[in-house]
């Protein structure tokens, strides 16, 4: 049987996370989507690590793997879907990743947002509005967590929260020699590249006649020719916004990938 994954899951411990986002949800909607496993990776911001936003702050390690305390032996058997707990972390305006390495062996993964730029003064000063400037600053976020040494993923690389609206031109201007070196290094450190529902589906900017992101697809295709390793993600906040995976699945294929990765924990 294929192994699929969806490894960027929010349920309610989110504080972004709906009501009705439990594990046991968007188990009974895997084996319809194809899905052999699902990965849990709610927000999260290791206390160790001083400077968290108030958003963040009652998000901590102790919030995140409480949801072990949903997923008892005899109901995981029933799902009939695999289960792995990871988290989401994040990387604040002095470039300082919120997970401390030796937290990092109590998930099985690890995603590291870099393109979380809608926290204003905390991801990314207010006043940084200069595409040039965000450029810089995103490629700069890829290295920190390149060299923070706990990601397994790097979530939604390049779909800049807090500028969709520009989203065409702020990647249009990266050159492919740009791209290429960061996700070359990408690739040599072993970490996934996620192809992410919201970021590519629902914000597409200019499209080609397949209705992909003209960009996107320049990205993608860029990463894959990198050797990167890739994986899926809804990024799903409810139930209702887990069954996307065809559609990734389609604006993969238009990229030539065809394999995906399983992110398990690297012990």
């Amino acid at each position: 049987m294929r192994t699929l994954g969806d490894y960027h899951i929010h349920t309610n411990l989110s504080n972004c996370g709906h009501s009705s986002a439990t594990p046991e949800a968007y188990a009974a909607l895997a084996a319809g989507e194809s899905i052999t496993d699902i990965g849990f990776s709610n927000h999260m911001w290791d206390e160790k690590i001083p400077g968290a936003s108030s958003w963040y702050s009652n998000q901590t390690v102790a919030h995140v793997l409480s949801i072990r305390d949903e997923l008892p032996a005899d109901t995981l058997a029933s799902w009939g879907v695999r289960v792995h707990i990871g988290c989401e972390i994040d990387i604040d305006k002095h470039f300082t990743v919120g997970m401390a390495s030796d937290t990092r062996a109590l998930f099985d993964y690890v995603l590291i947002a870099t393109s979380h730029l809608h926290m204003k003064d905390f991801t990314i000063d207010r006043d940084v509005t200069s595409l040039p400037e965000i450029r810089s600053i995103l490629l700069r976020r890829v290295d920190a967590a390149l060299n923070a040494r706990v990601a397994d993923g790097i979530a939604h690389p390049f779909g800049v929260l807090g500028f969709y609206d520009r989203q065409d031109e702020l990647l249009g201007g990266f050159t492919d020699n740009e791209l290429i070196g960061t996700f070359r290094s990408i690739a040599d450190a072993g970490v996934s590249v996620e192809l992410n529902a919201v970021a590519i589906l629902d914000n597409p900017g200019s499209t080609d006649a397949d209705g992909f992101s003209v960009e996107d697809k320049r990205l993608f295709t860029l990463a894959r020719e990198c050797g990167c390793r890739f994986h899926l993600g809804t990024d799903a906040h409810r139930p209702a916004a887990f069954c996307r995976h065809k559609e990734l699945l389609a604006f993969a294929d238009a990229c030539g990938i065809r394999e995906f990765a399983a992110l398990e924990h690297r012990r």
